[in-house]
Order: structure tokens, then C-alpha cells, then sequence
């Protein structure tokens, strides 16, 4: 590692452990000698949280100031919240994959391709052998599914190959069992009845509701279930699925009967697992072998991270993590994520103001606590139905199609990579001139980026996807009142009080970027 310590007392060593004890005070005292020129930020995922930072910190500091090198193990971006619909609609498969060419303003900020196998206090290492030096880290890794609500290939041709084998065995099978009653396993069995309604879906869970997490409403089980029992699902609530440890489910047509906990015999063509989430974090083992314990939550399995997103840890201030794969309190949503991104580029935007000004203690500058958004979970069911919890009232169709469910925010999501959507249509949800997407031309995207003012950063970073279609449509004119009203409320909100405290509005970057 190429970053020096000197304490009080001498030189410590990075690879040499320091106790807890010893190390607290020695923090604060350290003095880290500048190896670059410019702040080199990493960040170890490609996840919502992960983009999020990346974007915002590049727009918050001069491209002089800071160098963001992104580690994803992907050739490209994978939206998991297509994932559902695109094993009925084929269409949209392509539309899933992302390319990362164009997220970065500045050339010399990237995405890599890469496996990180191991973290150390100045320094990545990837599986390939290739070591990355930092100044500040995210780790913002994500969470693991069993599929196909997430791909776990890296290659985005296998991705797409695997959606159309996980359609083809949806579209040949008689019955589906979906195991698991969480949003996931409601999201899908509604998407499956809603194109075959002649198929027996089958959705057995454990719970005595459905999406029964401590932080949703009753009310919201109630008309989920409702919903799905129109729609001719077969619910069973309070048996757990058997799934013997000799015969593993098979991502194939398997004919087959499984039995529940109540004696129930269930029989199905094709079986989804739709629980189960899990984290991969045995990259932190080599930060503190010792004092792993006070990293990673032996328990969950995620990161212990403080109130400011930092890591649990004394000893390394300039180490973050945000995302499902830290141990924050509420549901994995991908709004909290992207909220966790925004907050931890604002922390590393401050230490890097410091460490530019020679600050010899940058990473100890006061940092705010990230504070929770307002939590509401909404459920797509199908392209023109769906569930929205929100901490006043549960929402039914109408409002949670126009929220999610017509176009599942993909619509939004192209807009932050700076690629082209072709546009949803208002009544099914069917993809209008399924051309490849591509990037804006170099002119258009230069204007876009030179016109980088506070208006084009609330489209960009708070609009939540009230838009779902191209503006040449017909259809486009209620929705763009519809979000147009929504910004001009959380205009409102933004400047009654503190940006940072508005629950449902995003912050917004009032900094005029500095072109270089």
C-alpha cells in the first residue's frame, strides 16, 4: 500500500494490525501523505447506491479535484426491477442491460469490470491480481437472490440467454409454485397471471401475510392478497414449503411434488424460489481479520456501517458502505439505496475539499447522519396494477400504475445513463420501436452536460419517473403534469426546510459545475 502513516509515536505500518485500543486516538492524529493529485475515489459495485455516488460526487467536485474508478463484476448493468416482467414480456430482456459507457461526464472517471477479492485500509485487490489504490472506498455490493430475480452471470449475452430460458420455461409449464410471498414472489406471480391467466400459479408463504416484514402495513397485505386472488393465484398463507436437501430445485422444467410443513402436497411444472437474500461481503475479511466482528453483523452478514454511512470501524473514517449490503433498518429498496448513494457522495465530496486544501486530518471532517427517506414500498402487479405502501394510506391500482408499474422507473433509469428509451406504452406496457438504446450524439450530450444547472439536476436526479413515455406521444401530457406538479412540491418542501431532512423530495445540487 502506497499510503503512509505517521503517528504520534512513528511510522505504523498498514499491514500490521493495530489493536482497537490503541488505534482510536492514533487516528486523529495521523498525517497521510497526498500519492496523487486528484482524490481517488472506489467504488465496489455497480448497484443503485453505487451509480448514484458516482454520479453525484463527479457533479459536486471539480473533474480536476477527483478521480471515480466503479467496480462491477458486470460487463453491464443489470435493472433487477425489470427482471420480473421481462420473463413474460421478452421484449424487454434487451432493454434490462445497460451499458456503462456513458454514466461519467469525464473521460478519466470509469467503470471497470473486475471482482474485488480483497479490501485493505489504502487498497482493492481483484481476483485478476490487479490492485487498486483509493483515498475513500464504498463498498456497495448489493444483495444476492436466487434467480431469476437476480443474474448472477457477468456477462451480459448469458444474461439475456438465461431471462429467455427462465420465459421459455414459464411460457411452457402447466402450473408454477413460487415460493416466497414477499413483494418479489407477489410481483411475479402477478406478472405470470396477468399474461397467462389460464396457467395455475401457485404462491405458498410462510407468513401468516403476505410481505409480512415488520415494516409493512397490514392494509397492504390485505389488498395484495386481494389483488392476487382476482387475478386466479392460488395463496397459501402459513406453510412453509418443503424443499428437500438431496433434491435441490432445478432452474428447468421439473415436474414435481413438494410438500409443506402442514402435510399440504403441492404439485408444479416450474418452481421459483423467491426468498433467501443474502450478501456477499467476504471481501472485508482482510480489512480487520481480528475485529471482523465489529465490521460485518455475524447474524445478517452485512456491513455494520455508523449514522453517517461510514464503517463501523475507528480506524478507517474514509471507508463506506451503503446499500442492501449495510445493516440499515428497513426494507431493501432501491430509493433507500439511491438515497445511501447520494448521502455518502456528499461525505466524500467534504473529505475531499479537505484533503485539496492539505487538511492533514481530511478524513476526520464532521459529517451529517444520513436520515432516513419516509418508507413506502410499491409492488408492481402487472403493467396496469399494483399495491403502494406509505406510512398515511395504501394505494391501489391507479396510483402505483402511474408510480412503478407501466414502465418499472426504466424510463428513469435511462435517463441517468444517458441513453435513449424507446417509451412504454399507457396501456399495457408494451415497448414502442424496440431499437437498440443508444447514447445521445456527441453535440446533444454536451449540451446536456454544459446545461448541468439546478433545473436539469432535479429532472435528472429527483424526478421519479413520473414521465413513462416519449414526449411525442399523445399520452405524454397527463403524466408530465403529474411530475411537473410533484417537482414543484418538493420545490416547495426543499426550500421551507433543510434539504437534507425532506422525506420524499431528493437533495438538490445547487453547485454550478465547474467545467475543466
Amino acid at each position: 500500500m502506497d499510503r503512509n502513516y505517521h503517528a504520534t509515536g512513528g511510522a505504523a505500518h498498514p499491514n500490521r494490525h493495530i489493536s482497537m485500543a490503541e488505534s482510536i486516538p492514533d487516528v486523529h492524529a495521523m498525517n497521510i501523505a497526498r500519492t496523487s493529485k486528484s482524490f481517488h475515489v472506489v467504488i465496489i459495485g455497480g448497484s443503485f447506491a453505487g451509480i448514484r455516488a458516482a454520479q453525484e460526487l463527479e457533479v459536486l467536485l471539480p473533474p480536476r479535484m477527483v478521480t471515480i474508478t466503479v467496480i462491477d463484476r458486470r460487463d453491464q448493468y443489470f435493472y433487477n426491477l425489470g427482471a420480473l416482467r421481462a420473463l413474460v414480456k421478452p421484449e424487454l430482456i434487451d432493454l434490462v442491460w445497460l451499458p456503462y459507457d456513458h454514466i461519467f461526464r469525464y473521460p478519466h472517471n470509469k467503470v471497470i469490470q473486475g471482482e474485488a477479492a480483497s479490501v485493505y485500509p489504502n487498497s482493492v485487490i481483484l481476483k485478476d491480481g490487479r490492485k487498486l489504490d483509493f483515498d475513500s472506498l464504498l463498498v456497495a455490493t448489493g444483495s444476492i437472490y436466487p434467480q431469476p430475480c437476480k443474474v448472477e452471470t457477468t456477462s451480459h449475452f448469458k444474461g439475456k440467454a438465461e431471462l429467455r430460458m427462465f420465459g421459455d420455461m414459464v411460457r411452457v409449464a402447466d402450473s408454477i409454485l413460487i415460493i416466497g410471498g414477499g413483494p418479489t414472489g407477489v410481483g411475479l406471480a402477478a406478472e405470470i397471471a396477468t399474461v397467462y391467466p389460464k396457467k395455475t400459479v401457485i404462491l405458498a408463504h410462510a407468513g401468516e401475510r403476505l410481505m409480512s416484514s415488520e415494516f409493512s402495513s397490514k392494509a397492504v397485505s390485505r389488498k395484495a392478497y386481494k389483488k392476487l386472488k382476482s387475478m386466479g393465484v392460488k395463496v397459501i398463507l402459513g406453510e412453509r414449503v418443503i424443499i428437500p436437501e438431496d433434491e435441490p430445485l432445478k432452474n428447468q422444467v421439473d415436474c414435481r411434488w413438494l410438500k409443506t410443513t402442514k402435510g399440504r402436497r403441492l404439485f408444479s411444472s416450474v418452481q421459483f424460489l423467491c426468498n433467501g437474500i443474502t450478501f456477499e461481503t467476504s471481501l472485508m475479511d482482510t480489512l480487520d481479520p481480528v475485529f471482523k466482528h465489529k465490521i460485518i453483523d455475524p447474524a445478517t452478514g452485512q456491513i455494520r456501517v455508523l449514522p453517517t454511512m461510514q464503517l463501523n470501524h475507528p480506524e478507517l473514517p474514509w471507508v463506506f458502505s451503503a446499500g442492501d449490503v449495510c445493516d440499515t433498518a428497513g426494507e431493501k429498496q432501491a430509493y433507500r439505496a439511491d438515497s445511501q448513494g447520494s448521502h455518502v457522495a456528499k461525505c466524500m465530496a467534504r473529505m475531499a475539499q479537505a484533503w485539496a486544501q492539505g487538511h492533514s486530518q481530511w478524513f476526520d471532517v464532521p459529517l451529517k447522519h444520513w436520515h432516513d427517506p419516509a418508507q413506502f414500498m410499491s409492488v408492481a402487479m402487472g403493467p396496469t396494477a399494483g399495491v403502494t405502501d406509505t406510512p398515511w394510506i395504501v394505494l391501489g391500482d391507479m396510483p402505483t400504475r402511474i408510480l412503478k408499474s407501466r414502465e418499472l422507473f426504466l424510463a428513469r433509469r435511462y435517463r441517468e445513463f444517458n441513453l435513449e428509451f424507446p417509451g412504454v406504452s399507457k396501456h399495457d406496457g408494451h415497448i414502442h420501436d424496440l431499437a437498440d438504446a443508444k447514447a445521445p450524439d456527441s453535440n446533444s450530450l454536451h449540451h446536456k452536460f454544459s446545461f448541468m444547472s439546478r433545473h436539469n439536476i432535479e429532472q435528472r436526479i429527483r424526478a421519479r419517473g413520473g414521465v413513462a413515455t416519449n414526449p411525442s406521444n399523445s399520452v405524454y401530457s397527463a403524466s408530465n403534469a403529474a411530475a411537473n406538479a410533484a417537482m414543484a412540491a418538493a420545490d416547495r418542501l426543499d426550500y421551507k426546510y433543510d434539504i437534507d431532512r425532506v422525506s420524499l423530495s431528493r437533495p438538490m445540487i445547487r453547485r454550478p459545475v465547474t467545467q475543466g
